[in-house]
């Protein structure tokens, strides 16, 4: 920083300490940089995504219901003016995005966490659909062909992953996954070269 004479802002620089919940935390209270103090927070967020000092992730899920929630309750007011068409644009566009931003970051989440999203999304469901809100929700999903949200979550992966297994990811996703062949492959076509 001092050499591209650069300050640092103390008030945007955020510190966090990444721990397991069940190891005791190395005591860091804070961090000097160029003779500014940086405190170490409990939570900080990092291109619109939350991360806390477990990657519980629960700040970011929380955030992502409350905001996709007030979009709803804005949704439910006009959808009796609104046709089905322009319902389920309006939810792609407002509640569906945030749920697919970042996702992948909530692979392998424990079921409680991801509930709360499965919830925004069926409220979503029933929103669009015009459906009781005590009514099943699975056949309204089938019907809008939506996915579930862990379904989300890993089609998601799958398709990152398709991606770049056939070269039409960018490059800096391609160099981070390297093809696994089997031992017992390996082994047999060294074998038939000899």
């Amino acid at each position: 920083m001092l050499l591209n004479k650069l300050k640092l802002n103390s008030e945007k620089t955020e510190l966090l300490l990444i721990s397991s919940l069940h190891r005791a935390r190395p005591p860091l209270l804070h961090l000097d940089v160029c003779d500014e103090r940086v405190l170490t927070s409990p939570k900080a967020g990092n291109i619109g995504v939350i991360f806390d000092e477990y990657l519980s992730m629960v700040p970011q899920v929380t955030a992502m219901c409350k905001s996709a929630f007030y979009h709803l309750r804005k949704i439910s007011l006009i959808r009796k003016h609104l046709t089905f068409d322009a319902a389920q644009l309006l939810v792609h566009a407002l509640i569906t995005s945030k749920l697919d931003n970042c996702n992948s970051l909530l692979y392998g989440l424990p079921k409680h966490v991801t509930k709360q999203l499965q919830r925004v999304q069926n409220a979503a469901a029933r929103i669009v659909s015009i459906s009781p809100k005590f009514c099943h929700i699975t056949p309204v999903l089938m019907s809008l062909y939506w996915l579930p949200i862990d379904l989300r979550i890993e089609f998601k992966i799958l398709i990152i992953t398709y991606k770049t297994l056939h070269g039409l990811a960018p490059a800096y996703i391609e160099d981070l996954v390297v093809s696994y062949i089997p031992l017992s492959l390996s082994r047999r076509a060294w074998f038939q070269t000899k």
